[in-house]
């Protein structure tokens, strides 16, 4: 039985493929005909069978000795050196490793549980926030978000109130102890930068850090203010302050929202 677009195996315990072949728009019905028709067989044959389904064509793996190797694309013009330089930084403070090294150095009290990890840290920028607000943000769907948010309350972590602008909704923010936490968390990150620009001037790390926070907060305006809904983080107000401009006083600014979650921590 042969059709292009779909393929099925059936494999034993042994690395013994039984039957294979490939079927285009098969019908749901004359799959599971297929299937049980397959088990039955293969039963009285090898005992126990799987069935793995592939819904994808016949595809060979390319034998690079047998073609020509081509360097991959490389960046040009303006802006190259940068975009490379860019991409490795993102790519490395992004990565498991040092996720999970500040993980472990700042005593997570729940530990090796990252999506909860990366959702207090989100709440260090945020103070408060819709739970499927930050689901972007952590890498999860929406639907997960609750449990994450579950886990945390039990641990005393994070507790709920009203949204203010929705009353049908909640908001979560960091309880007394979830502070502790955080503070923790920044205060591994801001000893990595102590010891990253340690042999900067201070006025070439000023210089930097203006520039940087120009960059983000431009790129921010030409994308509708993305980077701050993903992110949490205000980058129009940094930009604004380390222009020297006064910056009008924000309800998000973190010590607020804690006082209010007093008492609505649940318990285990």
């Amino acid at each position: 039985m042969r059709h292009e677009g779909f393929s099925f195996e059936v494999v034993t315990g042994k690395p013994l493929r039984c039957a294979s072949g490939y079927f285009d728009e098969l019908p749901r019905s004359l799959y599971f005909l297929i299937v049980l028709k397959t088990i039955r067989e293969c039963r009285g044959w090898w005992g126990m069978c799987i069935l793995v389904g592939m819904a994808r064509p016949p595809r060979q793996s390319v034998d690079l000795r047998e073609v020509e190797v081509s360097p991959a694309p490389q960046f040009q013009g303006r802006g190259a050196n940068f975009s490379q330089a860019l991409q490795a930084l993102v790519t490395s403070m992004n990565s498991t490793a040092v996720r999970e090294a500040i993980l472990e150095a700042s005593d997570f009290p729940l530990p090796g549980d990252m999506p909860a990890f990366l959702l207090l840290n989100q709440l260090i920028y945020r103070t408060t926030a819709r739970p499927t607000d930050v689901a972007d943000a952590i890498g999860t769907g929406r639907s997960n978000v609750s449990k994450i948010v579950r886990r945390l309350e039990v641990a005393g972590l994070v507790g709920r109130m009203p949204d203010p602008q929705n009353g049908r909704q909640s908001m979560i923010g960091l309880t007394p102890a979830g502070r502790e936490v955080a503070e923790r968390i920044v205060a591994v990150s801001s000893g990595a930068y102590d010891l990253i620009f340690n042999d900067w001037t201070e006025d070439e790390f000023t210089q930097l850090e203006k520039l940087v926070v120009r960059l983000v907060a431009s790129i921010d305006a030409r994308l509708d203010h993305q980077i701050e809904r993903t992110s949490g983080v205000r980058v129009g107000q940094l930009a604004t302050r380390l222009e020297g401009e006064a910056e009008a006083p924000s309800s998000a600014t973190p010590g607020g929202a804690w006082l209010h979650l007093e008492g609505s921590v649940a318990r285990p």
